[in-house]
């Protein structure tokens, strides 16, 4: 594991081109995500000389919002440089530019809503909680996309998720999950206007069963199915298109399997690495 020092950085200063690049290429791709963003940002802030490396290492792999005719979706946050679902990881992703930032919640023993993904018992209090009030607070209108996490017995989760973004007027959002269970209550909910605000509704599934993922479009009204990459193809993109239902693509670290994608007719693609140069330029 690579560690940030003062003396590492004089050393990698002192470094050739080469082993600058590929010393911040470790960096970037360290599995121990939480600690990636004080890396980077000393690096950056401390020896400006690495921020011309740095934009050159991103390049292998980030995903950037400028090209037209799909979104990018920031996975958990800007979740390359940050731990996941962290506010951390929430505000670089605004400040990257993204077009929804992703983000996990559960509904635990105490009824309240926390942002995180894995939650080894039901019910049980993640290590460090983070409302999604705190993040609703904070992200005021920036669009979200929220995947419902749990199993089927939390049934009240749709209804305190809608609750929640009505009492913070947050619209635009897509609500998501691989619980059938769940998007169709959030479906049945939508149906009460007057009660809750529009969102878009997806299903998030890893499937290659075109006709399957249409007949389930039709029986939820979905908006949008959420699909693994690597077994997305052209024809399914087309069917799904024809029946008005859009396709995300989950979880793309390669530009070039993303522009694969897009060149396709993707809608969306959702990324660990959304708009990092961006984000550099403005931290």
């Amino acid at each position: 594991m690579l560690s940030v020092t003062k003396s590492f950085l004089v050393d990698l200063e002192n470094s050739s081109s080469k082993q600058i690049y590929q010393t911040l290429l470790k960096l970037v791709w360290m599995k121990n995500r939480s600690k990636i963003s004080k890396n980077i940002i000393i690096l950056i802030q401390t020896y400006p000389i690495f921020n011309h490396y740095l934009k050159e290492v991103v390049k292998e792999f980030q995903i950037t919002n400028n090209i037209k005719s799909h979104c990018i979706i920031a996975h958990r946050g800007l979740s390359c440089f940050f731990e996941d679902n962290s506010l951390k990881s929430i505000k670089a992703a605004m400040v990257a530019g993204v077009n929804y930032i992703e983000i996990d919640i559960i509904l635990c023993s105490n009824k309240k809503i926390y942002v995180n993904h894995d939650c080894i018992f039901e019910g049980d209090l993640p290590s460090n909680p983070l409302l999604l009030e705190t993040v609703l607070e904070y992200v005021n209108e920036y669009p979200l996309m929220i995947e419902l996490k749990g199993g089927e017995n939390n049934s009240i989760l749709p209804k305190k998720l809608l609750e929640l973004l009505g009492k913070y007027n947050h619209q635009g959002c897509i609500l998501a999950s691989f619980n059938e269970h769940y998007v169709a209550e959030l479906r049945r909910l939508s149906n009460i206007k007057e009660k809750y605000l529009d969102f878009k509704l997806g299903m998030i599934v890893g499937s290659s069963n075109t006709n399957n993922l249409i007949a389930m479009s039709k029986i939820y009204q979905l908006n949008v199915i959420i699909n693994e990459y690597d077994i997305v193809t052209k024809e399914m993109i087309q069917q799904l298109h024809q029946n008005n239902i859009q396709i995300f693509c989950y979880t793309i670290n390669s530009s070039y399997i993303c522009h694969k994608l897009v060149n396709m007719g993707c809608d969306g693609i959702i990324t660990n690495y959304a708009n990092c140069d961006q984000y550099i330029a403005n931290i």
